[in-house]
């Protein structure tokens, strides 16, 4: 089936950039075509760039502490390995030219032959054995470095600020380094290798006999194909879908098969309409093919190019021919075997050469972001060190924590700049409060929650804590002094006991406060009726990777039992996330506690008892409620906010809020005749 190409420029396109279609394709790219000498200059740039801001200095540093025995193996055994096909091709040309001249003169020297054809074999051993050990070093290697790296990145990331954690996706760090690493070593290795096939063409052929002539007609070919590629091909551009019902087939297939959509796709029962559509746009599209004809995309070189690259390529030959026909005495077959050897394995050094280059540089932009996250963590802990500690000192005896919002505004990261989630919020909050946020659903009542758990900074406004600006507070301190329990609850990939002594990692041992805040979580029952009981991990970390398209049988089942997920209830995980928020709360550090609707998996009896010993709790500290459901705590409210779309409309306690039968009122007369 042929593609139409159609180019051209949209107006929805940047103008330095250019677009055309191919069959169901749209590739974008920079038009501006690059120069050749323009594009070394900018690599040359980019390498000076590198090495004056010291970052791959950095890596190479603290790589060599990592293990400096290993790191010289390496990079010796790179450069050895670099001189490996000219001193092949050394060998076996010796060798051809030996035989050559014992069948001209009819006396072939025998003892030199075998002595060659052993060095050779040997060589060819030794060469196998040196690859072999030196392929068991580099993992060692590999994996100290990935796992140093990763332990920087979780240093860095337990540190960071939800939204900046949220953000930027530090996990790319550990394999970046290693590959920084390889890449240098691949470039030593392919650098080796070109410059010494370099010498062995201008030594063979001989200085004086056309040996510089010959490498640079070797060369003519690398030559030719940097110039066009460099010329013709944009560094990068990107490939997009413009076929609306390729698309629309692609999301039909999504659907049917992915088990994000499986319970909707069953309750719904509308799996044969999918199937019906799918066939029907697969019949629209016809023969539209889905592969991208990178053949036929404008900045490949045409054909009149590309006889031309090809013809070049027979230079070396047709040197050596024409050098042959001038002067047959000095002409020899094993010149031409030689030749034809060194120009191909010098193009193939050349080019690998340029493509390890290109990782290399890749490879370094990732390693100039490893190092400005490190250094940001690094300036955030410093700035931090000088902030104030929590609590101050003349606050310590201080029985929960005091906490005023003046004029805080709010909007989430991404979001519309005229759409705020709290607009203008003022309120004051005495220590040891029970307070409780109500409202309707995106109101902003969790926008309040977030903001004092830390996990967002107030786009306008300030927070007071005991006084004193929220941010001038170093944060761990604050993480320390604050509880959180809320309805989003993630299971951590390690035994049940650790999920929920992790709530005070200082004290993670006792086996006493972790029965008591299980029991008090109400998790105690679930935890004895597990298999595995407090070892059992409901969701591991998978440890098994399938080779291979597995049929059903003794392997598939193996594998299912290897990594084994239990399953529990929504209400059972609600649970657990109690049971960590007790021993946190039981750790003696918790002046604040936020709980931001906790229940909405529980039935009415585990809701009304997880409130009634939460509540117990309070005793010393400041708590904070996010619900929508009255009852439980509101009567009991030393203060009660109603929010509405991003503004406290109402506030006061429970029996005041109904009798001037506002917001509030209307709320709960709602949900109490919902139960009349």
């Amino acid at each position: 089936m042929e593609n139409s190409l159609k180019c051209g420029q949209y107006e929805d396109l940047s103008p330095s950039l250019s677009s055309f279609e191919v069959g169901m394709w749209r590739i974008i790219y920079e038009h501006h075509p690059r120069k050749l000498v323009a594009s070394w200059s900018d690599d040359i740039a980019k390498w000076k760039s590198a090495i004056q801001d010291q970052y791959l200095i950095r890596l190479i540093v603290d790589i060599y502490h990592l293990g400096p025995a290993l790191f010289i193996f390496c990079v010796v055994a790179r450069l050895l390995r670099g001189f490996e096909e000219a001193s092949t091709i050394y060998l076996s040309n010796k060798l051809i030219a030996l035989i050559e001249h014992g069948l001209a003169s009819g006396t072939p020297d025998r003892l030199q032959i075998l002595v060659l054809v052993g060095a050779r074999v040997l060589m060819g051993n030794a060469l196998s054995w040196w690859r072999s050990f030196t392929a068991q070093i580099d993992p060692i290697l590999s994996s100290r470095i990935k796992l140093y790296f990763e332990e920087r990145a979780m240093e860095a990331h337990v540190d960071a600020d939800y939204s900046s954690s949220n953000s930027q996706n530090f996990d790319v760090a550990p394999p970046s380094a290693w590959s920084t690493l390889y890449a240098i070593l691949e470039a030593v290795d392919a650098a080796c290798a070109m410059f010494s096939q370099l010498w062995l063409v201008v030594s063979m052929a001989g200085a004086r006999d056309g040996g510089w002539t010959l490498m640079l007609v070797c060369f003519a070919k690398v030559f030719t194909d940097m110039v066009m590629v460099d010329h013709f091909r944009p560094k990068s551009y990107i490939i997009q879908t413009v076929n609306p019902v390729y698309l629309r087939m692609r999301a039909l297939y999504t659907i049917a098969t992915e088990y994000t959509y499986r319970r909707e796709l069953i309750s719904g029962a509308f799996g044969h309409h999918l199937v019906d559509e799918y066939r029907h746009a697969r019949q629209t599209l016809g023969d539209i093919s889905d592969e991208v004809p990178y053949d036929i995309l404008p900045f490949q070189r045409n054909w009149a190019n590309k006889l031309f690259a090809d013809s070049i390529e027979h230079l070396p030959i047709t040197f050596i021919a024409v050098k042959a026909i001038l002067d047959p005495r000095h002409a020899s077959l094993s010149s031409f075997t030689m030749t034809e050897q060194v120009s191909f394995s010098l193009r193939h050094s050349v080019s690998r050469l340029s493509y390890v280059m290109a990782n290399l540089y890749r490879s370094l932009e990732s390693t100039r972001t490893i190092y400005a996250r490190i250094d940001a963590h690094e300036a955030r802990l410093k700035a931090n060190s000088n902030k104030l500690r929590y609590p101050l000192p003349d606050k310590k005896e201080q029985r929960g924590m005091e906490i005023e919002f003046r004029n805080v505004s709010f909007r989430y990261p991404g979001s519309d700049e005229n759409k705020l989630a709290l607009d203008g919020v003022n309120f004051s909050i005495k220590p040891s409060s029970l307070v409780i946020i109500v409202g309707e659903n995106g109101s902003g009542k969790t926008s309040i929650a977030n903001l004092l758990s830390g996990f967002y900074q107030p786009t306008g406004g300030e927070i007071l804590l005991d006084g004193v600006n929220a941010s001038e507070y170093r944060p761990g301190d604050l993480r320390e002094a604050t509880a959180l329990l809320t309805q989003e609850y993630t299971l951590l990939p390690l035994s049940i006991s650790e999920n929920i002594a992790l709530g005070d990692p200082y004290d993670i041992s006792d086996d006493y406060r972790l029965h008591e805040a299980s029991s008090l979580g109400g998790s105690l029952d679930l935890i004895e009726r597990l298999p595995e009981k407090w070892e059992t991990v409901l969701q591991p970390i998978s440890s098994v990777t399938p080779m291979g398209y597995l049929e059903d049988g003794p392997l598939k089942t193996e594998m299912e039992k290897i990594d084994h997920y239990t399953g529990i209830s929504g209400g059972e995980k609600q649970r657990l996330a109690a049971s960590r928020a007790f021993m946190r709360l039981k750790s003696g550090k918790i002046k604040l506690v936020i709980v931001d609707e906790p229940t909405s998996a529980m039935d009415p009896v585990a809701e009304f008892e997880l409130f009634e010993k939460l509540r117990a709790q309070q005793v010393g500290r400041t708590m904070i409620c996010v619900t929508h459901r009255f009852g439980h705590l509101t009567k009991h409210a030393d203060l009660i906010l109603c929010v509405d779309h991003g503004k406290i409309v109402e506030y006061g306690k429970h029996d005041d809020l109904l009798r001037s039968d506002g917001p509030y009122a209307k709320l709960y007369k709602v949900q109490a005749d919902g139960f009349a």
